[in-house]
Formats: structure tokens, C-alpha cells, sequence
């Protein structure tokens, strides 16, 4: 979210793609800088990759480069992956390139087409699929409904879930609204967050 409050004061900064009417509710946007293309959701990064060509596959963000050290482990060495979210889809396309199988499930139809269309992970199609389903959904379903299962069926899971920027839990069964007091974000952090969960400007 840093990310954009930094981006309203670049110049150079030009929107490639964006489409509203998304299953998550936000539009998809993917924005372009003199260095960098951006995948966001809403007003929220949730992608990004250098245009340099040598350099697109290389992290942005540290969660990133986490993911990708998957592609290094070697005992056991990785055979399918399992990456629930896709973002832009680097950790992904990075595994794939090296020959790991890796699947991703990805809510938003949008996201997956931007991700096909605008980065590096539309070279990077196979080995592995990219299924259009809510992640939580799929894991009860490829697991019988016991998420440890899982590590059966796959080496490594890679969690890169977003929620929407919904950051309160979904109300109790039975219940019409949330709790404030379910909230899990601190009130020290309020401050400097809008009711939405977007960062303040100014002061």
C-alpha cells in the first residue's frame, strides 16, 4: 500500500490495463513506470516485475524472492508446487521456467488474465495449471476436506492469498454484521488508515 501513496507523486506512471465488475469486487489494473509494470487490485499492489528484460524474473518484493528459494531446495528436490494466489504470477513463472510443476489457483478471473497477458508468467504456462477457483474451496476439495493431506500431494504450498482489503473476519454464522470487537487490526495502526484500509495521505 506504500507502494501507493510512492506512485501518485512518480511522473511517468501510465495505466496498460484495467477492468472493473471483478469477482473480488475491486477493479484490476496493471500500471506501468520507467521501471517497473504493477498489478494491483483496487488500490493495492499485489504484483509487480521489472521491464528490464533480463531482470523480469527477478523478485520485486522479499515475499517473492521467499517463494521463488523453493525453485533452490534440494533435498527433496521440488517436482509440484502447489501456489495458492498468483498476483503477477513471478514465483510461478519462476518455478515453471526451471521445470517444477506448479499449480496455482487463483480466485480472480481478471488477475489471471492480467498476470497471461501483461508479465512473464503468460511465457510461462506450463509445466503445471492455473485453475480459477477460491483457494480455500480447492484445498478441501483435493485434500477430502483435510487441508494436511495436501503435503501428499504436492512439495511445497505457496500461500499468496488476498482478501480484497476486507481485513475484518466475516461475520458469525447466523449473524448479520461483525463484531468491532473481531476486528483483528491493532487501533494503533488506525491512524494512518482510511475506514476502506487504503493508507492516509497528508498529515
Amino acid at each position: 500500500m506504500l507502494l501507493i501513496a510512492l506512485l501518485s507523486s512518480v511522473s511517468g506512471v501510465s495505466v496498460v490495463w484495467s477492468e472493473a465488475g471483478t469477482a473480488v469486487g475491486q477493479p484490476v489494473s496493471v500500471l506501468q513506470t520507467d521501471s517497473h509494470r504493477l498489478l494491483l487490485i483496487g488500490r493495492v499492489v499485489v504484483g509487480a516485475e521489472y521491464r528490464m528484460e533480463w531482470a523480469r524474473d527477478q523478485a520485486v518484493f522479499s515475499g517473492m524472492a521467499l517463494m521463488q528459494s523453493v525453485g533452490f531446495l534440494t533435498e527433496p528436490v521440488p517436482r509440484r508446487v502447489l501456489a495458492l494466489g498468483l498476483g503477477s504470477g513471478t514465483a510461478p513463472a519462476f518455478l515453471r521456467a526451471r521445470g517444477i510443476a506448479t499449480d496455482v489457483v487463483e480466485i480472480e478471473p481478471k488477475v489471471i488474465a492480467a498476470a497471461e497477458a501483461h508479465f512473464l508468467f503468460g511465457e510461462h504456462r506450463a509445466p503445471g495449471s492455473t485453475l480459477c477457483a477460491d483457494a480455500v474451496a480447492y484445498m478441501r476439495n483435493a485434500t477430502g476436506g483435510a487441508p494436511a493431506s495436501a503435503s501428499l500431494l504436492y512439495d511445497a504450498i505457496l500461500s499468496d492469498l488476498f482478501d480484497g482489503g476486507r481485513h475484518t473476519r466475516p461475520p458469525a454464522r447466523g449473524s448479520h454484521r461483525a463484531s468491532p470487537a473481531r476486528d483483528p487490526t491493532p487501533a494503533s495502526r488506525a491512524p494512518w488508515r482510511q475506514p476502506d484500509g487504503a493508507p492516509r495521505r497528508g498529515p
